[in-house]
């Protein structure tokens, strides 16, 4: 089930909820995040969306996607 408001882009959002979890220590470094697919699944988006907020996190520094 999609829970993100209309009025701000889905991609945004979730990019706003994985700092949240990273920043207040959720998510710990060095802890895998989900796949692309896992995320999307579990948010009700698409994989578009999880693939621009991951690569807004990892232009910040606060993950590093390996390939």
């Amino acid at each position: 089930m999609n829970r993100f408001s209309p009025k701000l882009p889905i991609w945004y959002q979730l990019e706003q909820t994985l700092r949240t979890g990273i920043l207040n220590g959720k998510l710990a470094a060095g802890q895998r995040i989900e796949s692309e697919v896992r995320l999307a699944k579990r948010h009700g988006i698409s994989v578009l969306p999880v693939r621009q907020a991951l690569r807004a996190l990892e232009e910040e520094g606060l993950i590093v996607r390996r390939r």
